[in-house]
């Protein structure tokens, strides 16, 4: 399955509608299939963390989050997707690290959104991250 972009692309729209429909051992498969054929298109990468995320599969996709916040740093969909998991996984210094990193290199209403309601604010110039109870966390 070594195919161009276009085929990748198409391939993980299918993979995202199986897994919409709940089948995500089907979407997995079919993403592990692509990632074989083309194991460094990040986007790839990403999605599969993704849906194994969405799966309720937390310690697999969290090296593939991983991998996929590191290799587009400024794509919100999986730093966010890494926050979560590691929130899930009661890792939340880690995932308020995440948070910390992508905002300080790019503006993203979802976080903000997230940020809200959490009642917490993130000074970019400082570094910083306040907690609702004022509780400053330098970074």
């Amino acid at each position: 399955m070594n195919a161009p972009a276009r085929d990748v692309d198409l391939h993980l729209v299918e993979a995202t509608e199986l897994a919409n429909a709940g089948r995500f051992d089907d979407a997995i498969a079919l993403i592990e299939r692509v990632r074989s054929a083309q194991p460094t298109i990040v986007r790839v990468i990403g999605v599969l963390g993704a849906t194994l995320y969405r799966a309720g599969r937390l310690d697999e996709a969290l090296g593939l989050l991983r991998e996929a916040a590191a290799g587009a740093p400024r794509n919100e969909l999986p730093s966010i997707t890494l926050f979560h998991c590691l929130w899930d996984l009661d890792r939340h210094s880690e995932a308020c690290d995440e948070l910390v990193r992508f905002l300080r290199c790019s503006e993203s209403e979802r976080y903000r959104e997230l940020l809200s309601d959490l009642g917490w604010e993130f000074d970019r110039d400082a570094g910083v991250l306040t907690e609702a109870e004022g509780e400053r966390r330098p970074v």
